[in-house]
């Protein structure tokens, strides 16, 4: 080997040699936080063995795949099923004979969840579904960009899906530069008998529990809740957003809803429907402008007979003081707390016998009851 090709080594190794040594670090911090390669620690400690271990990641969004095989692996007799409205539901709701998990969090719209269920084999489909509809869900001008094809398929990981939390590596570095990430902190797992995996769980106690549910963490205070709402009320106002103004529900999603609940019919699964809460500074706004939103004040009228055609019941849940809720029990302008949820199921439970085989409601009073704060019932249990 010549002089000049030595030294033209020699410079490129002392070139990439930072970068060599920046990808491994960050490689081994992914990994060890729970970034990247997850799915599987998950679906383990979690699904199969589980364990008190939360999930929660910081660059990248849960993907529908780990909820099918969640409800494809435990067989739950009943799962909440929605969107991120529903993730305040508890196994701990339930007495202990009855198994179940909240498969919410990762849809937008009805026709997912209706292909959520057609990709499951028959013998794990549930016994019962609590439905969470969210409002917007039925205006004709929501999310229309996104009815693609793909995002329907749910049974489908693949090895690449492993490492898509690396694609925020940047943002990653600027966290830690600005004090949002502690690294001494992301490189421990466990506190009080909760194993967490994720940026997010770690920092903030922020992830989903072994029955599916959210744990909200430190994420929460009246700063985040207040901002939140401001940026709610501005959409209703500015025509944007979850908000968008409409002169009329989309018949398109009802009629996609009468699919949904055929499908259940068809296969013996039990659908109670409801529609969740919205915080009254939401609601009085929203009346200002009540011409624009048939799809928020007029969608009981027209969701209940759709629901009593297949046999069901839907119940209308969207202000809390109808259930001895308040706004200081809701986490932002469209979410409840796990408090809130359970004074909804409680109430629930009052109009819909079926449900009342599945759930002792004088242990859920008493310990509704014998609970401080706004927030949490149950812990991380």
């Amino acid at each position: 080997m010549n002089t000049e090709l030595k030294k033209f080594i020699q410079k490129f190794v002392w070139f990439i040699f930072p970068y060599v040594v920046l990808l491994i670090f960050t490689l081994i911090i992914f990994y060890k936080s729970g970034e990247i390669f997850w799915y599987n620690r998950t679906i383990n400690s979690q699904v199969i063995e589980g364990k008190n271990f939360i999930y929660g990641a910081a660059y990248s969004n849960l993907p529908h795949c780990f909820r099918f095989s969640a409800v494809e692996i435990k067989s739950p007799k009943i799962i909440a099923l929605g969107s991120s409205r529903v993730l305040q539901f508890r196994a701990a709701f339930f007495i202990d004979s009855i198994s179940f998990y909240t498969a919410g969090g990762v849809f937008k719209r009805l026709e997912q969840q209706r292909a959520f269920l057609e990709s499951l084999p028959v013998n794990k489909l549930p016994q019962s579904i609590i439905l969470g509809l969210d409002q917007w869900w039925f205006n004709a001008r929501y999310d229309s960009a996104l009815k693609t094809k793909n995002d329907l398929i749910y049974n489908q990981y693949s090895w690449s899906d492993n490492w898509i939390g690396l694609n925020s590596w940047q943002q990653f570095y600027y966290d830690c530069w600005t004090g949002k990430i502690n690294l001494k902190k992301i490189w421990g797992s466990k506190k009080q008998d909760v194993e967490w995996l994720g940026i997010s769980a770690r920092m903030e106690n922020f992830g989903f529990r072994k029955d599916g549910s959210r744990a909200y963490g430190n994420i929460i205070s009246d700063e985040t809740i207040s901002n939140r709402i401001k940026t709610a009320i501005d959409s209703i106002r500015n025509d944007n957003g979850l908000f968008r103004w409409t002169n009329e529900p989309d018949k398109n999603a009802v009629n996609e809803l009468r699919t949904f609940l055929r499908f259940c019919k068809k296969n013996k699964i039990t659908v109670t429907g409801f529609l969740p809460p919205i915080h009254s500074k939401l609601l009085n706004e929203m009346k200002k402008h009540i011409e624009h939103y048939p799809n928020f004040f007029e969608l009981y009228n027209i969701l209940y007979p759709v629901f009593r055609e297949n046999g069901f019941y839907v119940y209308d849940f969207t202000v809390p003081e109808n259930y001895g809720g308040s706004d200081a029990e809701m986490v932002d302008a469209v979410h409840g707390s796990e408090k809130l949820f359970l004074k909804l199921y409680l109430k629930l439970l009052q109009k819909d016998s079926y449900l009342n085989q599945f759930s002792d409601s004088t242990y859920l009073k008493t310990k509704l009851n014998s609970m401080n704060g706004n927030f949490d019932v149950f812990g991380n249990n």
